[in-house]
């Protein structure tokens, strides 16, 4: 009897223990389902902050992108200066050699530049006054390349410092950039930003019909800050080509002459502006209309203010041609004021100069 008892509590304790390992098991696979569960969702979660990242890199991505198409024309002056300081291409710059001050290529050039300047200082005071349309005709556009054209010449001319020869293209440029290069691209805007600044036969008829505004006129204006530029570019070529004494006073009396000349252009073309402005707005009480009545004729407009300025300036007055309004009694007083002051200074700089040259 205990032989079978002993053998049932034996065999219950194996099948207690067999139960207890199935539990084992059944406790790790359900521990082991929750784990799975477990890093499933936190692959979800990691899955979802991926997508978040990337959408925001995206987001990212896309204002960088705007904000370089917004600002795209820095980035090409960016490029355009990363070309221009590459090695490669100082390299093939260097290979030309910078024009001499004293060189013949130079000194042509500058008589060109001289003349191209005159030409302008000449017809803008004209296009101003009687708002004239141009249009067509090749002096106009010749003169403004070889004013632009010089430009790029300014950069590639060398200098002379303290007596030394300065053939160093970065200080080439640095002196031009300090000096004269932002002047003289200001200058030739008005040549290249509008299409009327070409010049055609002028109409005896149709003054009315060629219309220009105020802001175009000072923008043309713009042209005249090359005035003292003028000055310099006489100066050097008189230094380049070493004119004799007696051609010295020759010269300085030219300067005198040409000096009266143009201030005289310039007066007679205001003096025609104020007198058009006024007839514009109906009021008859001008020069041109008191004395000249019913002259459509721009030359003799011209060729009567330019009378009507000398007999001013030169302060002779015979009366017979005189200020009708407020406005034009100031600008001739002006005028007097003005011409006898450069009278006074051209005549002392010639005697000053043969004094010297003694």
């Amino acid at each position: 009897m205990e032989s079978q008892s002993s053998v049932r509590c034996s065999f219950y304790k194996k099948e207690q223990n067999l139960i207890h390992k199935n539990l084992e098991i059944y406790n790790i696979l359900t521990n082991k389902n929750n784990c799975l569960r477990f890093l499933n969702d936190k692959s979800l979660l990691l899955n979802a902050n991926c997508e978040n990242s990337h959408n925001q890199q995206y987001k990212d991505k896309l204002k960088n992108n705007q904000k370089i198409s917004s600002n795209k024309v820095f980035y090409l002056l960016l490029r355009l200066y990363q070309c221009i300081t590459s090695q490669r291409l100082r390299e093939k710059i260097s290979v030309i050699q910078p024009f001499y001050p004293f060189h013949k290529f130079k000194v042509m050039w500058d008589v060109l530049n001289l003349i191209a300047n005159v030409y302008f200082f000449i017809f803008i005071p004209l296009k101003i006054t009687y708002n004239l349309k141009m249009h067509q005709n090749q002096y106009s556009i010749i003169f403004s390349l070889i004013l632009a054209t010089d430009i790029f010449i300014n950069f590639n001319t060398s200098y002379y410092s303290k007596g030394l020869l300065i053939t160093d293209r970065t200080q080439i440029c640095y002196k031009y950039f300090k000096k004269r290069f932002f002047l003289d691209l200001i200058a030739i805007i008005p040549l290249f930003t509008t299409d009327e600044f070409r010049i055609a036969p002028y109409s005896e008829d149709q003054l009315d019909n060629q219309n220009i505004s105020e802001s175009q006129s000072i923008f043309y204006l713009l042209f005249f800050i090359r005035l003292p530029f003028l000055s310099d570019l006489k100066k050097r070529l008189e230094q380049k080509l070493f004119f004799q004494r007696k051609m010295m006073y020759i010269i300085s009396l030219t300067d005198l002459l040409t000096t009266v000349l143009f201030l005289a252009h310039i007066f007679t073309c205001i003096q025609v502006k104020i007198a058009l402005v006024r007839q514009g707005e109906g009021d008859p009480n001008t020069w041109i209309n008191q004395l000249f009545p019913g002259i459509t004729n721009i030359y003799k407009q011209y060729l009567y203010a330019y009378y009507f300025v000398t007999m001013t300036m030169t302060t002779v007055g015979y009366g017979d041609v005189h200020p009708y309004n407020d406005l034009e009694y100031f600008t001739t007083i002006c005028m007097m004021y003005v011409s006898s002051g450069i009278f006074a200074y051209t005549v002392g700089q010639i005697i000053n100069k043969q004094g010297n040259n003694k």
